[in-house]
């Protein structure tokens, strides 16, 4: 929907400024365009109408997407802070599940703000409780919604007018006057048109016009047919049948179509109304042309007498998909004049038109290509053209493939709701929705039996198991004989496979005895660095898991799971640390506009876990709070005018926890989520005078234990610093990461020389 509305935007405002323009050019060169070149220009108005985008070509005149040099910004788990003004308060449904009931717990919705990492928090008591809010209203979709549902009852009234009109049309008798048959013959092959066309005597119109898309026909009034001289009616069927050959029946009716999809757009109507004008002077330029035997003065007086017979409500008149002698011509004064003004095609109107055209058609229908940035903006590469290397793997067997459509179905989308489930309820309903095996032992559900499972939203399958694993302590899912298993961490049968791992030159293999050593150290190396970057607890120590070298290759035995994670590990040190770009997961803006939403909170001495639960249920956030800290913290939290993200942290702040997005939800745990980085600090190592290598290593390491987050190192048994090669390796939370690269940089510029 947004993007819709967003294309229709744009192309309104961009097609008010081709109309703008198409008048101040006609105005200009007003003497010199023909009726031929006003129709072109007005016609491209149409042609960007129908034009979805606009190509983006260097030189281009116009930059219409308003783009210019802008950094490169890097995304990170938080999301932006953006306050906006408050909405009314709306009232909630009453009751709650006594599962996730909290006392004295109040929202009140306001829409803005961000999760993790506002750098200002309100912190404004209210003396009120108010009721939970429910969620804001999509007033995008709301406008796009009635934009199209005005379109559609405008076309369909058309239509019916239309669908009448034809089925008057069809009771009409046909012209069978064999000297206006000879005319409409002579006239038919005068003009170029190779169908027959009927002639068509009825009363439904006032004046003559074209119809029939398919079966071309020329309608005539029995007045023209009674009154009119050959002559005139020559003019008039001439007329006619220039509307039929350029195919202005189907460009009136697309006309109509689109006049309803831009119902609000007075630009566009005033466009059409001009185009049709120039429409029927063009074609009265074609007829006199074809009318060699009587020159403009004849042909004007035939359209006077036809406007001092016809109704002045008919030379406006619309009726799709017809054209007529007097269709959308109201300015008949305007129309008189160019007919006067008729002269066969020169030269030099012609490149007027053709350079009109070419200029404006430039300028509206492309749009300026965005130069590349600055590599000071976004930081080449130093090596641009070179692809990233990647270790060659070869499995031992070939991969199952009921492992692959597991995974796929594993992808599918469901509406969550559990408050309160057990583990059994969860699995069983889980597998009557997507119809995938799910596998529990009886024992395993036994042992569980009092842990409950609180979830709430739309998520992959996938999610909803990485999300069950995290709020319960020791419970783990896997893949294994065609099912998910879902058991005990520690008792999954998880199946191992052996394969290997081509690295290049990450080892280099001796040449000769003085070598060994060096040979040696990378083995070492490579394997101590591959475990440290996959490290997850008990991963290298469980029965039949190895990692070991032989002839250029390091050979694991490993879930598939792990093997993954051990080939990206791989694929870092092969280019010296470089993190491949991944793309933003799709549910992480849909949660960040969530928890940018602003309410008010009045929580008195409340357990956190209810808390957080609540907070997400009535926002439809899905939140995950492991139940081992059930009944941990009581909170007492009164927040005014706050994003549901900024109250999330103050409740992470009270409990002495962290608060993330992980699996399409917000996580509170002892411990962010953390990542591996390498940081080239090969000049930071190079000893000095009086010093040696492994103090300066030693030091370097310390200091930055010691000054950048130095409760974590030892809390968190993840986080861990150390070298590889001339490259420092850290794994830490995000924020740590940075902290540790601006110390880096400063220890860089104080010692430098």
């Amino acid at each position: 929907m947004e993007v819709l509305l967003s294309w229709c935007l744009r192309t309104s405002w961009q097609v008010a400024l081709l109309v703008l323009g198409i008048l101040v050019v006609q105005r200009l060169f007003a003497r010199w365009l023909t009726p031929r070149w006003r129709y072109g220009l007005w016609g491209l108005v149409v042609v960007r109408l129908l034009l979805p985008v606009q190509p983006a070509v260097p030189g281009a005149a116009v930059d219409w997407e308003l783009t210019s040099y802008r950094p490169s910004i890097e995304r990170s788990d938080e999301v932006e802070v953006d306050l906006r003004t408050s909405e009314r308060a709306i009232e909630p449904a009453p009751t709650m599940p006594a599962a996730d009931a909290a006392p004295a717990a109040a929202l009140r919705s306001r829409p803005a703000a961000s999760l993790l990492g506002e750098t200002a928090r309100s912190e404004k008591t209210v003396s009120e409780a108010s009721p939970p809010v429910s969620r804001r209203v999509p007033w995008k979709g709301l406008a796009v919604g009635a934009w199209l549902a005005i379109a559609l009852l405008l076309l369909l009234r058309d239509l019916r007018r239309e669908r009448g009109f034809r089925r008057r049309l069809a009771r009409a008798p046909r012209v069978l006057d064999p000297e206006v048959l000879d005319l409409v013959e002579e006239c038919r092959r005068a003009a170029g048109f190779g169908s027959p066309v009927a002639l068509i005597r009825t009363d439904l119109v006032a004046s003559p016009a074209a119809t029939g898309l398919f079966r071309p026909r020329v309608l005539l009034p029995d007045s023209v047919l009674r009154d009119f001289s050959p002559a005139e009616l020559r003019h008039v069927l001439l007329h006619e049948l220039a509307h039929l050959k350029r195919g202005d029946v189907a460009l009136n009716a697309l006309l109509v179509a689109l006049k309803r999809l831009y119902w609000f757009h007075p630009l566009v109507h005033l466009a059409f109304a001009r185009l049709r004008a120039a429409q029927e002077s063009a074609r009265d330029w074609e007829a006199l042309a074809l009318a060699r035997d009587s020159g403009p003065v004849p042909y004007a007086r035939t359209l006077l007498r036809l406007v001092e017979e016809t109704p002045r409500s008919v030379h406006s008149s619309t009726r799709a998909p017809s054209v007529g002698f007097l269709h959308g011509s109201p300015d008949m004064k305007w129309r008189i004049l160019m007919i006067t003004r008729f002269r066969p095609t020169t030269k030099r109107s012609a490149f007027l038109g053709v350079a009109l055209v070419a200029t404006l058609s430039w300028t509206a229908f492309t749009t300026a290509a965005t130069p590349p940035l600055p590599a000071a903006l976004v930081g080449a590469p130093e090596d641009a053209s070179k692809p990233p290397e990647r270790v060659r793997v070869e499995r031992q067997s070939a991969p199952e493939e009921w492992r692959a459509d597991l995974r796929d179905e594993l992808q599918q989308y469901v509406d969550v709701a559990f408050h309160g489930a057990s583990l059994g309820t969860t699995i069983d309903w889980l597998r009557e929705r997507t119809g995938i095996n799910f596998v529990a032992e009886r024992r395993f559900l036994l042992d569980y039996e009092g842990e409950r499972f609180w979830l709430q939203g739309k998520l992959r399958v996938e999610q909803v198991l990485d999300l069950l694993a995290r709020s319960i302590d020791n419970v783990d899912w896997c893949l294994a004989r065609h099912a998910v298993y879902v058991g005990e961490r520690g008792d999954l049968p998880q199946a191992l496979d052996l394969r290997f791992y081509n690295v290049g030159d990450l080892i280099r293999t001796p040449r000769n005895e003085e070598e060994e050593e060096e040979f040696s150290s990378d083995v070492d190396e490579v394997i101590a660095l591959t475990q440290e970057l996959t490290y997850e607890e008990n991963t290298w120590e469980s029965d039949g898991v190895a990692i070991d070298y032989w002839r250029g290759l390091v050979v694991i035995m490993q879930t598939d799971e792990m093997h993954v994670r051990a080939e990206a590990a791989l694929n870092r040190m092969l280019n010296r640390g470089a993190q491949p770009e991944v793309e933003e997961p799709d549910w992480r803006a849909e949660l960040a506009e969530e928890l940018q939403r602003k309410l008010s909170i009045h929580f008195d001495e409340t357990d956190a876990v209810d808390m957080a639960r609540l907070l997400g249920r009535e926002r439809g956030v899905p939140i995950v709070f492991p139940n081992r800290y059930r009944e941990e913290f009581e909170v007492a939290l009164v927040l005014e005018d706050v994003t549901l993200g900024t109250a999330l942290e103050w409740l992470a702040d009270a409990c002495e926890l962290s608060v993330s997005l992980q699996d399409g939800a917000v996580v509170f745990d002892d411990f962010p989520p953390v990542e591996a980085r390498f940081y080239e600090a090969g000049d930071l190592l190079r000893s000095r005078p009086g010093y040696d290598d492994w103090e300066t290593a030693d030091g370097l390491t310390d200091m930055i234990r010691n000054h950048v987050a130095p409760d974590t190192w030892d809390e968190d048994p993840r986080c861990r610093l150390f070298y590889w090669r001339d490259m420092l390796v850290c794994v830490q939370s995000r924020p740590v990461l940075d902290a540790v690269q601006n110390l880096l940089d400063a220890a860089r510029r104080a010692s430098s020389d």
